[in-house]
């Protein structure tokens, strides 16, 4: 069995979610680099330069190393799920459970030209974008000792579930940053009077355009965690061996 939550690194957006309501989450630190050009012309035209410059958009990737528990019991695992399924039956159990962490970020870098008459010209200039499992956690039934073939059963599936986790952010990242990188440049120097308000604009946008970009891999993880997370999957599994505890 699977689970995600979301979690960001400092500064807001703050906020932790499960497979079945799966949500995004950004952290952004802008940095405002002010450049005292001025340019009456472009002041009274309320236009900024086309610099033809390209934003420069970093990926960085990371992934916590897994980390293994034996010591809880079906209950004590089963508390550990946020949003939790019914068991398929009235005889089954908590056998496993992998829960993970996922954090993604955007750190801005935003330049302004002072136009002059109050007016500036904000452009984007570089983005760094981290995509990463912040943590991952497999939880084994401690009922079952390692080296059974029970023991085995369990582990092979949730492990199953950590190499989707991977897969799926492989797979997932290069476009990320390709369509990221698109439409940071779509959005072009912009006129403003506040570089202020301009900065909160821009942090939203990148934002919300983040959210849909991730909402791809996320759908995918689910469904293929779904797709061994069925009654009869776990029974195909449990036929395996002989000594399941009731």
């Amino acid at each position: 069995m699977a689970q995600y939550c979301h979690n960001v690194i400092r500064l807001t957006h703050l906020k932790e979610v499960d497979l079945l309501n799966s949500k995004s989450l950004s952290c952004f630190v802008v940095t405002l680099g002010l450049s005292l050009m001025s340019s009456l012309t472009w002041a009274q035209q309320r236009q900024c330069p086309e610099s033809g410059a390209q934003v420069d958009v970093e990926l960085k990737m990371h992934s916590a190393p897994v980390s293994y528990n034996h010591r809880l019991s079906a209950n004590q695992i089963r508390s550990l799920t946020q949003n939790r399924k019914p068991l398929p039956g009235a005889n089954w159990e908590q056998a496993g459970l992998t829960k993970t962490k996922e954090e993604y970020s955007l750190r801005l870098s935003v330049r302004a030209i002072d136009l002059g008459n109050g007016g500036y010209c904000v452009m984007l200039d570089k983005i760094q974008l981290g995509l990463g499992y912040k943590e991952m956690k497999v939880y084994v039934n401690r009922k079952y000792l390692r080296g059974t073939c029970e023991y085995d059963s369990i582990l092979r599936h949730e492990n199953l579930h950590v190499r989707i986790n991977h897969d799926a952010m492989d797979y997932h990242a290069p476009r990320i940053l390709q369509q990221l990188k698109q439409y940071a440049n779509s959005i072009g120097p912009l006129y403003t009077r506040s570089p202020k308000e301009t900065n909160k604009r821009l942090k939203q946008l990148l934002g919300q355009k983040m959210a849909q970009l991730h909402k791809p891999m996320v759908s995918e993880r689910r469904r293929r965690h779904g797709e061994i997370d069925t009654p009869d999957n776990y029974r195909s599994e449990q036929a395996r061996c002989t000594n399941w505890h009731s």
